[in-house]
């Protein structure tokens, strides 16, 4: 992906378009029911909603480039998908059978089409032509508090942070950091993250006027990040709040471009940045194929902010003070255990207080797993957490009736892909072991969205310049070898929540550990290896033993192959990769690295 101006013309031309159609996608968002093809009647809305006169013609010419993300593509799928499964039911000659189909497949061909959907779409969206302008009026830009959580992180990945915080440009006592640290006090790292915040603090060597920092400690791990979150938030003293991870790194002018957008609706609750994976290694198959999956789901994320629903990440987002305020703490229980994905908590309560998100297309940088450890715990957190919100809102009638109807199809995707994904596993054994057609067959349309991302993927992406035979063997270790490995996660992750088992939460690791051993390697992921032995030994044996036709042949392949990439994640990511990766080379990336990378 680039990102760069080429004149002071085309930069205005570009940026004025990125702002224009903000204005249409809050009308739309506010009045549904306004004709998408009515462009008089959008143009004088607008001018009286913001004041700003957008001529009826640029309505019509944005609304046509920009249809993917205005026309609400989960309404077109969810149709697509009930008829579909119509027909099914009207072919199946037995009422009881069609319902059953009916009832399995809807909510199946309903996730399928949405992925579908929104892998093409990599093909065609242009999303640097929409990052939001930067203002020059520092007059109009309201306060804003970056908010920094820490736990006996590495100190030079800190300080990356803290400093690329620093490093924003914004006007003289509009910016302030606050810092909150629950690690242990005796290891070093924590000291000298401590002491290198500390000199930027009141009465510190390096203060300046400019920006207000704080430093805040606390003992224990009661209430993990959203404790830490909760207690920061009492410190803040502005407008805005800005929420980063240790590990992020932002441009110089991301607040003077994203401020702006908060102001033109009071129920804008947070806006969630881009981001990209910033620790990508080309020397390790695992960072590279985590990089790509990373990179993916971000942009389908920022995709259907603008025409369903928005995720906050948890980090690299500006929220609204008040809107936090008024949402109430991040630290909540489930089961007397904490919620451990405070952002999507965040985010579906948001809407519960008639507030609402939206997506920049402005990239911000990340870290991905390094290794399968980490890919596991990060996975485990992200799938126990959600199902722990879900299970906490969804059944408050009164809550949900306030959630528009296209905010709760897209909600229900996320869900249900969540879960389709998770027994992907369950569809592909289940299918061999008694040679059951109709799981094949499920198995194998979930595998045709992901067909179409590694070919969207591989013709969207750089990827530092690679050829096009490598990036697609990068994009398909990414999509469908590293892919087979997180639905196992997932399954582990739906069986954990079911059996009522703690989770806990652990931070994706950003400190280089111990190499582990091979034998250690395969003891840990013993299951994942015979599960996939299994299916790929079954496929074989109905291959040669049972006389199939050309469709069943293909569904044993398909699942046989999957199978294989089981097995292939373990040689290649684990046993041949780095487990866990220790390259230095990793925290020299740049954001604008980053950018170019993709």
């Amino acid at each position: 992906m680039e990102f760069q101006k080429t004149d002071k013309e085309q930069a205005s031309q570009v940026l004025d378009q990125s702002h224009k159609l903000f204005l249409i996608c809050d009308l739309l968002r506010h009045e549904p029911k306004v004709n998408k093809k009515n462009f008089d009647l959008i143009s004088q809305k607008i001018l009286q909603r913001t004041g700003v006169n957008l001529f009826p013609a640029e309505c019509a010419k944005l609304i046509k480039q920009y249809w993917s993300l205005l026309y609400r593509p989960y309404g077109f799928c969810l149709f697509l998908a009930i008829c579909t499964s119509f027909s099914f039911f009207l072919m199946s000659g037995s009422f009881i059978l069609g319902a059953i189909i009916a009832l399995v497949f809807t909510p199946l061909l309903f996730t399928f089409y949405a992925e579908i959907l929104i892998s093409i779409h990599l093909f065609f969206l242009k999303e640097k032509t929409l990052i939001p302008p930067p203002s020059s009026d520092y007059n109009e830009l309201d306060t804003v508090a970056i908010i920094l959580v820490s736990r006996n992180e590495p100190f030079d990945v800190a300080k990356m942070t803290f400093d690329s915080a620093m490093a924003m440009v914004y006007p003289e006592g509009k910016k302030e950091i606050i810092v909150v640290d629950n690690s242990d006090i005796s290891l070093y790292d924590f000291v000298q993250w401590r002491d290198y915040v500390e000199l930027y603090t009141d009465g510190g060597a390096l203060q300046t006027r400019e920006i207000n920092v704080v430093f805040v400690h606390r003992d224990g791990v009661e209430g993990f990040k959203p404790r830490n979150l909760d207690i920061a938030l009492s410190h803040v003293n502005s407008e805005y709040i800005f929420y980063l991870d240790i590990d992020s790194t932002v441009l110089e002018d991301t607040l003077l471009r994203v401020v702006p957008v908060m102001r033109h609706d009071e129920s804008l609750a947070f806006a969630q940045l881009q981001a990209v994976p910033t620790n990508f290694c080309t020397s390790s198959r695992l960072t590279t194929a985590n990089s790509i999956q990373s990179y993916k789901l971000r942009f389908d994320t920022i995709f259907l902010a603008y025409s369903s629903h928005t995720l906050f990440y948890g980090h690299n987002a500006i929220w609204r003070t008040s809107a936090v305020h008024e949402i109430g703490d991040c630290l909540e229980y489930y089961r007397d255990e904490v919620v451990v994905t405070e952002d999507l908590s965040m985010s579906l309560r948001a809407l519960f207080c008639e507030k609402y998100g939206v997506g920049v297309w402005l990239p911000s940088g990340e870290w991905v797993p390094t290794s399968m450890r980490e890919t596991e715990s990060m996975w485990l957190r992200w799938t126990v957490g959600t199902y722990q919100v879900y299970a906490n809102y969804m059944r408050d009638v009164k809550q949900l009736k306030k959630i528009k109807t296209v905010e709760k199809i897209g909600w229900s995707q996320h869900l249900l892909q969540l879960i389709n994904s998770a027994l992907m596993p369950v569809y592909i054994l289940g299918g061999l072991v008694f040679n059951s057609k109709i799981l094949m067959i499920i198995a194998a349309v979930q595998m045709l969205p992901q067909l179409i991302q590694v070919v969207g993927a591989t013709a969207k992406l750089s990827l530092g310049g690679m050829t096009f035979a490598k990036k697609l063997s990068c994009c398909y270790f990414s999509i469908f070898v590293l892919g087979s490995f997180i639905n196992w996660v997932k399954l582990k992750g739906l069986y954990r929540f079911i059996c009522r088992m703690k989770q806990g939460w652990k931070p994706t690791g950003k400190r280089p550990v111990k190499c582990i051993s091979k034998i250690q390697i395969i003891k840990e992921r013993w299951g994942f290896i015979a599960y996939g032995l299994v299916c790929l030994s079954a496929s074989i044996c109905l291959l040669i033993n049972i006389s199939t036709g050309p469709l069943n042949a293909i569904l044993v392949l398909l699942c046989g192959l999957y199978g294989a990439h089981c097995l292939i994640a373990v040689i290649i990511f684990g046993l041949l990769g780095i487990e866990p990766q220790t390259n230095p080379d990793l925290t020299q990336r740049s954001l604008k690295e980053a950018i170019d990378f993709y």
